[in-house]
């Protein structure tokens, strides 16, 4: 079995090696301990180009953040899978930003890596992977992005519709068992068939399931794209009701309307304190 003694050559195998090209560590437990002169090593590596960590027991901790920032500063990395891993939004927040900076990456794998507490399966909250998908609008590298098995449902989906609508590079979307829904799939096939997105193939086997939830007592607002006016109730420290509100101005932009008669009787509350728009 691989162990300590397996990473410390990996390790010393990405400091001495300036040829190496690729490394596979997948389904080989890495502590924190060791992950960090790894990343560190590969970070700096003249020519890496794909680096297989799936499955080797990456945990939230401001450490595992530090290191997956590191190894993304990588100026050759092309490939990277962290898939069967654990995120939370935090991680998802540094590792969503560590993406988007890096210009050279083109294939991203996070399959599994959703971490779900009690909380979020009580109140339909949406999975980690979220926050990470928001941030995508700002990606101009990634070719090819595998999502699958990350409990994405319609809203998730919307995520994407709004977020990769100007990513003329992305190619191929992997999305396979997540509940997607009919809504979630519309999104998907939406973003399909827009000439500006780069988006040419998606698969979306056993997304056929999915419903609309309630989360924290509330049903989620939904967007139609056919008919989106109505009665919006936003919470904006949401990405999906972040995307949402985004959806709603394109909506404007499409149809040529001013923002002041679009919208009417708009009413916030920040800080807890209810205002007027």
């Amino acid at each position: 079995r691989a162990g300590a003694g397996t990473l410390r050559a990996a390790t010393s195998l990405a400091k001495s090696c300036a040829t190496l090209r690729e490394l596979n560590l997948s389904q080989v437990p890495i502590l924190i301990a060791a992950l960090h002169p790894l990343c560190q090593a590969l970070g700096m590596h003249p020519a890496i180009e794909t680096v297989n960590l799936a499955e080797t027991g990456i945990l939230p901790h401001e450490m595992t953040a530090a290191c997956l920032t590191t190894l993304l500063s990588s100026s050759t990395l092309t490939s990277l899978d962290v898939s069967w891993n654990s995120f939370d939004g935090d991680l998802f927040k540094v590792f969503g930003e560590g993406v988007v900076r890096s210009r050279t990456l083109k294939t991203l794998r996070v399959a599994s890596c959703s971490a779900q507490t009690a909380r979020c399966a009580q109140t339909g909250a949406p999975p980690a992977v979220s926050v990470f998908l928001e941030q995508l609008s700002q990606d101009r590298s990634l070719r090819h992005l595998d999502i699958s098995l990350n409990r994405c449902d319609f809203r998730d989906a919307l995520i994407l519709e709004d977020s990769l609508d100007n990513h003329a590079r992305l190619q191929e979307l992997v999305l396979c068992e997540n509940p997607l829904g009919v809504l979630g799939v519309r999104s998907i096939l939406r973003l399909l068939s827009r000439n500006h997105t780069g988006l040419l193939t998606f698969d979306i086997e056993a997304c056929y399931g999915g419903k609309v939830v309630n989360m924290g007592g509330r049903e989620s607002p939904i967007f139609s794209f056919t008919n989106p006016g109505g009665r919006y109730t936003l919470h904006l420290h949401l990405p999906y009701d972040r995307a949402v509100l985004r959806m709603l101005y394109k909506m404007v932009d499409h149809f040529g309307l001013m923002k002041e008669e679009a919208f009417a009787s708009i009413a916030y509350t920040l800080r807890g304190v209810p205002a007027v728009y």
